[in-house]
């Protein structure tokens, strides 16, 4: 069934809008203001789904993408987008979840953008698959069940820099009968990359020393890590490190760290300021490699990190040492199953929120909610989750003191969000 209208709106997640007598139908690649003529390709009671077939009269909120994969690969939605474009689309999204889901009535002010919106990424994860007999490496189609072979990433490194060529020369080498990795993950740090390629099968000296010939044929990889189940082998440079504010702190290529150093700056300052000047006390939850513990104990304040993952515990507690900050401490433990006794053993002036995606655990917002601590700071990377956990703590006497959100991810629909609260006086 072909059906002609014009997008009026975008979903989240990146999908146009198109309402035909009633009826919503999802089209992706697609602008408000776009007509179009598009195939319904699936129906369901309430909504369907279409596919773009022809762009009749394109919108003037337009621009031509800088990828050759964009449409087909998943990594992107909103290359199609001017970037003005894409902020307000953002905007609209942290907004529109906190009306509907928080029925937080507040009006969203603009996005922080990126002055970075090309090659900007840190690290990326690439699957490895067999191609016509030889190993390629490549994203997740855009349908979500097919593979594509890439070899340019324009979010990730600039056009001329020959990285995923040089990939595909050094995975051309290996033995695909020989348990070859499955995927590989690229961290840049000044204009350099290291490499972890991930297998389930034994680390040969053959494959140790094709990494050996690779850091001394390709000028930009300065390391390579091999992992397996069994083992992992470093070869050449393979220490990660960040400055952030002055402060010096290592961090795992098999752990979380932010994909936007400049942006992250932006978003780390903006947490400081929602910091009352007059607090002593903070509890970071979800605290990672202690990113913001160690920039709250910079500044005088008694901060208690939280984290689930060992190692990246031991590696805060590192970074913590390293930068002479023993006002800073870390516990590991899940979030939910802690923070109740260390909510009664001390009275906190601020506590930090930054879960994943899935938001906040029910017990977290309880325990948080019944010590009230003066402000809150959630951190999400989900507009949905957020607002959800926003709406428990609302109804729990915090009420919202500023929104706002950052462009991490320029080119896609991913937009994360600061929001600082305060416990409403009785």
């Amino acid at each position: 069934m072909k059906i002609k209208g014009t997008i009026d709106a975008i979903a989240f997640g990146g999908q146009g809008i198109l309402r035909d007598n009633g009826f919503v139908v999802f089209v992706p690649f697609t602008a408000p203001g776009d007509f179009v003529e598009i195939e319904l390709t699936s129906k369901k009671k309430q909504f369907g789904e279409g596919r773009l077939l022809q762009l009749i009269e394109p919108s003037p909120l337009r621009t031509e993408p800088h990828c050759p994969y964009f449409g087909v690969c998943g990594g992107c939605q909103f290359q199609h987008l001017s970037y003005s474009a894409q902020l307000e689309m953002k905007r609209k999204f942290i907004e529109d979840a906190l009306k509907r889901i928080a029925h937080a009535p507040i009006v969203v002010g603009p996005v922080i953008p990126s002055e970075k919106n090309w090659a900007y990424r840190e690290h990326v994860r690439l699957n490895i698959r067999l191609q016509n007999q030889t190993l390629v490496a490549g994203y997740v189609g855009q349908e979500h069940n097919t593979f594509l072979s890439v070899r340019q990433c324009p979010i990730f490194h600039p056009k001329n820099d020959p990285l995923l060529i040089d990939l595909h020369n050094f995975l051309a080498q290996f033995d695909q009968e020989n348990n070859p990795p499955s995927h590989v993950r690229i961290f840049k740090h000044s204009n350099q990359y290291l490499l972890i390629f991930n297998s389930s099968g034994k680390i040969t000296n053959d494959l140790k020393a094709k990494s050996e010939r690779a850091l001394q044929t390709y000028s930009t990889w300065k390391g390579i890590i091999l992992s397996s189940p069994h083992e992992t082998m470093h070869v050449g440079e393979t220490q990660c490190s960040l400055e952030i504010f002055g402060l010096k702190l290592h961090y795992s290529p098999f752990g979380f760290i932010q994909n936007h150093a400049d942006q992250s700056k932006k978003l780390y300052q903006y947490i400081l300021d929602q910091v009352p000047s007059n607090a002593k006390r903070a509890l970071d939850l979800y605290c990672g490699i202690g990113v913001t513990s160690l920039l709250l104990a910079n500044i005088g304040i008694e901060t208690l990190g939280i984290e689930s993952h060992p190692d990246t515990v031991a590696m805060a507690e590192q970074n913590a040492k390293m930068n002479g900050l023993d006002r800073a401490a870390f516990y590991c433990g899940k979030a939910e199953s802690v923070i109740g006794r260390f909510l009664k053993q001390h009275s906190y002036d601020v506590v930090l929120l930054n879960p994943p995606r899935t938001g906040l655990d029910a017990r977290v917002i309880s325990e948080v909610s019944t010590a009230s601590p003066e402000r809150l700071i959630y951190v999400s990377c989900m507009p949905s989750t957020l607002a959800r956990d926003i709406a428990q703590l609302l109804k729990n006497g915090y009420h919202i003191e500023h929104v706002q959100g950052f462009d991490m991810f320029p080119q896609t629909t991913h937009v994360e969000t600061v929001v600082s609260l305060t416990k409403k006086p009785i």
